[in-house]
């Protein structure tokens, strides 16, 4: 992507609506998903980056669960919300 003439690059973090109630992940992220969202974002973006992506162009943000793609109503759809998304900009 280096010098591939793209705008910034938008690395979404989002979760699922359970709140985090594991003992290691509440150390982890004690601001629940808010907080989980954004590392996962991070994670990404730091791959981009190690990968040759210059650190100005990367936008890290966590939305925690309040951009759902799907219901929380089964397994299924919160493995949906679990993700992250990156979009490009073109300018």
């Amino acid at each position: 992507i280096q010098g591939a003439g793209h705008g910034k690059i938008y690395v979404r973090g989002h979760t699922d609506a359970d709140p985090v109630k594991r003992p290691e992940t509440v150390a982890r992220f004690p601001h629940g998903n808010l907080q989980l969202s954004a590392a996962r974002a991070v994670s990404v973006g730091a791959m981009l980056i190690e990968s040759g992506v210059r650190a100005s162009d990367v936008v890290i943000m966590g939305f925690g669960q309040w951009q759902p793609v799907a219901g929380n109503d089964s397994p299924d759809n919160k493995r949906l919300n679990r993700r992250v998304e990156i979009f490009v900009s073109d300018d």
